[in-house]
């Protein structure tokens, strides 16, 4: 009898451990809470509205779309390509600034902010070698190896989702250590539900995951990840906002020409500015 493949034995352990997790990701984002988020974060809230003309001639000149497309694939190829775009509106990158985009895996982002606005752009990941080798960074996000009040700016494109336990928390405090007065860290998209949920793909189910005691969890098939959280309106508050010491917190709903852009589900954009 051939031996179970270990996505196999992890989707049984995942159906073990949580039988009645309902499968899917949460519903989709409707008017009741999109009007529940404007109504709770007014007063730091502004519309980012998107020129469709403008994307695209940012992912001309970036010039690396059939480059990425190989390794996010044609379906995300557009969203990723937008947040991307995004974050640059928002954070503003000078020439001379150090930039890290964090998460950075084999994304080109980094190079580009580099080459295209004259930066020091390093790349932070996980699953980098430990320490700082070149424009790499090897650490958590929420233990940054270089010196306070040092960083122009920083970006995390679809990261903070998974960031376990209270990583994300952390990493909100570690930002006002090392970004610099005026400094910004972009994060999105920021993922909303009407209840805190974490989701889980079962063939990448591992017990050793924080998950979030309070939170609701959903088995997600084909999601490709051990952790993902989508916040409710009272943990963005309670997780991200309320760490924010120092920082001046905007939240960004992204509207305008989203529906001549393929594949868009970013709806929110989170940016912190060093005060």
């Amino acid at each position: 009898m051939p031996l179970k493949s270990p996505s196999h034995l992890r989707r049984l352990a995942f159906a073990v451990r949580h039988p009645f997790a309902p499968s899917g990701y949460p519903d989709a984002f409707d008017p009741a809470l999109a009007e529940k988020i404007r109504s709770q974060f007014g007063a730091i809230a502004q519309s980012f509205s998107l020129d469709a003309a403008d994307f695209r001639r940012f992912v001309r000149e970036c010039g690396y779309a059939e480059q990425y497309v190989q390794y996010m694939g044609p379906t995300l190829l557009d969203e990723k390509l937008l947040e991307h775009y995004v974050s640059l509106e928002l954070i503003d990158p000078q020439p001379g600034d150090v930039v890290i985009d964090i998460g950075s895996a084999q994304s080109p982002f980094a190079s580009y902010v580099a080459r295209r606005y004259e930066c020091r752009a390093y790349q932070l990941d996980l699953a980098y070698p430990e320490g700082i080798d070149g424009d790499r960074i090897g650490a958590p996000a929420q233990e940054i190896p270089l010196e306070d009040a040092s960083i122009a700016a920083m970006t995390l494109h679809c990261t903070i989702d998974h960031f376990e336990g209270g990583a994300d928390g952390a990493f909100v405090r570690e930002a006002a250590r090392v970004l610099r007065p005026g400094g910004r860290v972009c994060i999105l998209p920021v993922y909303f539900a009407a209840e805190l949920t974490n989701i889980c793909d079962p063939a990448h189910f591992s017990p050793g995951a924080a998950l979030d005691s309070e939170a609701r969890l959903r088995g997600v098939p084909g999601y490709n990840n051990r952790f993902g959280r989508y916040y409710s309106p009272a943990a963005f508050d309670a997780r991200l906002l309320a760490g924010a010491t120092g920082l001046e917190p905007t939240l960004f709903r992204i509207e305008g020409e989203r529906d001549r852009i393929e594949n868009t589900y970013l709806n929110y954009a989170l940016l912190l500015t060093r005060t």
